[in-house]
């Protein structure tokens, strides 16, 4: 949610290219990880939580583990941070608006 959020929040703030500008904080992360640090882990984290079906791991099996990482503590900070986009998306959108 995150992640989708953010897009969202980038396309109601910039006035040209809002994929461009939604993209160069994670490229600025990746690459100041890898010169910095030499590893890959931030950017992996950021891809990998942002298709969170294959991160939960849900199929039949597992639907105690499942509905465990759904009441997480990562998921609820998630949820918080996405909320907050696209919070912050709907104002831009009625500012611009008035």
């Amino acid at each position: 949610m995150p992640f989708y959020a953010w897009l969202l929040l980038t396309s109601a703030w910039a006035k040209s290219a809002p994929f461009a500008w939604a993209m160069c904080p994670i490229i600025f992360l990746a690459v100041s990880e890898v010169i910095l640090f030499g590893t890959v882990d931030a950017i992996a984290v950021i891809f990998e939580h942002a298709f969170p079906v294959n991160v939960l791991g849900i199929n039949p099996d597992s639907v105690d583990e499942a509905i465990t990482q759904l009441l997480s503590g990562e998921m609820l900070v998630s949820i918080l941070l996405g909320a907050a986009f696209i919070y912050g998306a709907i104002r831009l959108n009625r500012s611009e608006d008035l």
